[in-house]
């Protein structure tokens, strides 16, 4: 990785004069380090307990609205990873789904209203790209660079994609998973940042990005059973299938898939299945494969 710190002056702009962006942006990153120092040391971020998390929550969203005080291009730029119109709000619209989710569990409102608001996120989505729509999508029109084939590209985009699929389902399963993917997509905003003053390339923002996106897997620590972590794997597989091989709208397939969240939760159809021990032990294997499968798949960042 190659840190130009004789640019980080660029950070300092008149669009933030009073900081609170920045002010902001330091209290989440030093949040986001808390909470993965607690999931990594005793299992859980003890969201749920903390009387302090619809706090945290709402700094969280404050920085990603505080974004607009920003000018940022209509376009995406062709040869490097930075931010524009479109990607903005989509940034904004899945960093508030993590919020009002996370709260949705604080608040024990039930998983109803998780699928409203991830439904509701998608709308919001949409709009932005109706408005704003650039001429390639957010994440598969990434730059990569000139040392990437074609071929390793699409490795890397489709290992990106499958980890925002279970993002959407981490909204399902409780506070820690809701909570957990909004690091990735507000440091990816702050990424592109840095590569737009020329602190870092447009290859460093890619493999932090990517083990921003690892860490995520972590979280599945935080389930009381391996019912959550079932849920998750079958919900991408079938999202990847209905979607994506058969080009059903996201619309039907989430929602299809929302049905069966929805009826195995209630019916507790994997409940009692394992015992702690085994559970442990198929959630630990499942984190190695998936670290060890996305590790190799996207091998061309790192060598």
């Amino acid at each position: 990785m190659t840190l130009k710190t004789r640019n980080l002056f660029k950070l300092a702009t008149k669009e933030d004069p009073i900081h609170a962006h920045k002010i902001l942006g330091i209290s989440c990153l030093l949040n986001f380090i808390y909470q993965f120092y607690q999931l990594f040391v005793y299992g859980s971020m003890y969201l749920q307990d903390n009387p302090y998390t619809p706090i945290l929550m709402g700094i969280h969203g404050c920085l990603s609205l505080s974004s607009f005080i920003f000018h940022v291009p209509l376009n995406r730029h062709k040869g490097l990873p930075m931010i524009y119109k479109e990607s903005r709000l989509h940034a904004i619209v899945f960093s508030l789904r993590s919020v009002v989710c996370c709260l949705a569990f604080y608040y024990n409102l039930g998983l109803a209203y998780n699928i409203f608001f991830i439904n509701l996120t998608m709308v919001l989505a949409d709009l932005a790209t109706s408005k704003y729509e650039a001429a390639t999508k957010t994440m598969r029109g990434m730059p990569f660079g000139k040392d990437i084939s074609e071929k390793d590209k699409k490795n890397v985009t489709y290992s990106n994609s499958v980890q925002q699929f279970g993002a959407t389902m981490f909204m399902t399963c409780n506070i820690e998973t809701a909570f957990s993917p909004m690091f990735s997509i507000q440091l990816a905003a702050f990424l592109m940042t840095l590569v737009r003053k020329a602190i870092i390339s447009e290859l460093d923002w890619h493999r932090i990005y990517a083990i921003s996106l690892w860490l995520n897997v972590f979280v599945h620590k935080s389930h009381s059973d391996f019912g959550d972590m079932m849920s998750i794997i079958i919900g991408i597989y079938m999202f990847d299938y209905l979607r994506i091989q058969k080009g059903i709208s996201k619309y039907y397939s989430w929602n299809f898939i929302f049905i069966l969240v929805y009826l195995a939760k209630y019916y507790s159809i994997f409940e009692g299945l394992l015992n702690d021990t085994q559970s442990a032990y198929f959630i630990n294997s499942v984190i190695a494969y998936y670290l060890a499968r996305n590790i190799y798949m996207t091998r061309a960042l790192w060598i």
